[in-house]
């Protein structure tokens, strides 16, 4: 069977984990095993250290089972390991439509919900939605906290977050939690929210 056999015959629906649909698997090179992906990898440390994306040297083709330097078509058999690849972030994936990945130099990361919907704010160091430009307050390295509610990161999460008319930034899920309880303060500079339109 030829490499171009291959890509189409492999089931496009039952691989990956439940943060990437992927056809690889990285070698971590802090504890040398092998994860489905950084944020697998992350989860499962009972010591808390944490593995970047970009760290990653190897990657594991779920076809032939080759080790390979990072790369989008395996070495050895040909099959595409993620239609979106990116070089810089050594990040593969499969869900384009519905993730629409783009990676911001800025940000020095690859980004979701498509690089025509975004924009870079350089006061605040982060990526925004374009319906915000010119209209939130500026909050340095807002983004690059942890959600001040669920205390989980927001500059590398997949969580959708949202900016306050404070201009502090918090999951989108938690500001949704916060409301169900009627709490409509920010949560770091107790500022009024205005819940409006959500």
């Amino acid at each position: 069977m030829d490499s171009s056999q291959t890509s189409i015959n492999y089931d496009k629906m039952n691989y990956g984990c439940k943060h990437y649909k992927r056809f690889c698997q990285i070698r971590a090179p802090c504890c040398n095993k092998i994860f489905d992906c950084h944020h697998c990898h992350n989860e499962s440390t009972s010591d808390g250290h944490e593995l970047s994306r970009q760290d990653v040297q190897t990657v594991i083709c779920l076809m032939c089972e080759t080790e390979q330097p990072v790369v989008q078509k395996c070495t050895n058999c040909g099959v595409c390991m993620g239609d979106y690849f990116c070089e810089k972030c050594k990040f593969h994936d499969d869900d384009i439509a519905k993730r629409k990945q783009y990676h911001c130099d800025r940000c020095g990361i690859c980004r979701l919900g498509g690089i025509w919907n975004f924009f870079h704010c350089k006061e605040c160091d982060a990526c925004y939605p374009l319906s915000l430009y010119g209209k939130h307050p500026h909050v340095k390295d807002s983004m690059r906290q942890n959600c001040p509610i669920c205390q989980e990161d927001m500059f590398y999460s997949s969580e959708e977050s949202t900016i306050m008319n404070c201009g502090h930034t918090i999951h989108s899920e938690c500001l949704l939690e916060m409301k169900r309880n009627k709490i409509f303060k920010c949560p770091i500079c107790k500022s009024a929210i205005d819940m409006s339109d959500m």
